[in-house]
């Protein structure tokens, strides 16, 4: 008996156990033995000029605690009836975890039935597959607001971006490349199966309607805040909405029901021109008037960058929910703030004009 790495010429031998062990039908084991099959990552044991057992080591990249690590997984543990019950399977993984050692590999995977097979090995279970089922009538309920498509090769580097947005945090996962993708069509393919990948339709269409509903909406009432501020004090009505317009803006974001994200982008865009409207019409006139116009203009400018920079800082080192609620935190603020604002431009307007008799 010899325990070795396969030669090039063992192909068809190591084909053949495989074949006869797992019976994976002859589409997949063409693929394997054409994509992923690799001779100097076979292990054999060969009895009187014979392969008789060989098992495999596929090399993938893990990510443990923040460092990536080369791993072998073990693949392909298979032995011919006629040379099992000899402990030939005992000794491959006795010279594997050896040669995997002198590579310096700490670490290797498989994905056996009964991982209790190789804990004298010192293999451990670490990682589940949860599979779920569904009865067709519980989808009776479920919308989407997009389509499945059959995933095409011109899909990969989408597909890795979903994946790294998804998996770039979790311990334990695997790194994947263009060149795996590849191989998982190829894979896929073998056992008549497809990828299908899920597009969200229609943000364009969505956009566009928000968009509408609120320039609709802001110009509607740009002509009915000129009536209501000829009729009547907008100063409370200004700050009502001021805070209506806050609290509008960031459950828009949170209420993910495309109706009710409609509805309130209508009613920021209503309740924007009134305080928008307030502030150009009452308070800089009246800064007009005691001779710091172009003070209070700047003031607004820099307030508005201040604002901005409010909103985008807390987007960048955090949720972006974040910047939304600083900015109905900022408007809330000037929604309270301004009817003492317009009554201390008031009193400040009514007590030069006194002292300029």
């Amino acid at each position: 008996m010899e325990i070795r790495f396969a030669r090039e010429c063992e192909k068809d031998n190591i084909m053949e156990i495989w074949d006869y062990c797992f019976n994976d039908g002859p589409k997949f084991t063409d693929y394997y033995f054409n994509n992923k099959y690799k001779n100097y990552n076979t292990i054999v044991v060969e009895e009187e000029a014979e392969i008789v057992s060989s098992l495999q080591l596929n090399q993938y990249r893990i990510q443990l605690n923040n460092q990536i690590y080369n791993t072998s997984y073990v693949v392909g543990v298979s032995t011919l009836p006629e040379a099992r019950g000899r402990g030939y399977m005992k000794y491959m993984m006795e010279f594997m975890l050896n040669e995997l050692y002198k590579k310096n590999q700490l670490i290797s995977i498989l994905m056996p039935i009964d991982y209790r097979l190789y804990r004298k090995y010192g293999y451990e279970h670490c990682y589940d597959q949860i599979e779920y089922e569904i009865d067709i009538e519980d989808l009776s309920g479920f919308k989407s607001t997009g389509s499945l498509k059959r995933a095409k090769l011109n899909h990969i580097k989408d597909m890795l971006e979903i994946e790294n947005a998804y998996l770039d945090n979790l311990n334990g996962r695997v790194i994947r490349d263009e060149d795996y993708y590849e191989n998982l069509f190829k894979d896929v393919e073998s056992e008549e199966g497809n990828i299908y990948i899920y597009v969200k339709t229609g943000q364009f269409l969505y956009a566009g309607y928000f968009s509408a509903i609120y320039n609709g909406t802001f110009g509607i009432a740009s002509y009915v805040v000129g009536y209501v501020s000829s009729k009547m004090d907008t100063t409370i009505l200004s700050a009502v909405f001021m805070c209506v317009n806050a609290i509008s803006i960031v459950l828009s974001v949170v209420i993910e029901i495309t109706w009710v994200q409609m509805l309130l982008f209508g009613v920021i865009g209503f309740t924007y021109p009134f305080f928008s409207v307030f502030l150009l019409e009452r308070m800089l006139p009246k800064t007009r008037i005691l001779g710091v116009s172009n003070r209070a203009i700047l003031l607004r400018d820099n307030v508005s960058v201040l604002g901005k920079m409010t909103v985008m800082i807390p987007a960048l080192f955090g949720p972006l929910l974040l910047s939304f609620v600083a900015m109905s935190v900022a408007l809330t603020g000037g929604g309270i703030y301004l009817p003492f604002s317009e009554e201390t431009s008031r009193k400040t307007l009514v007590n030069y004009l006194e002292d300029n008799e």
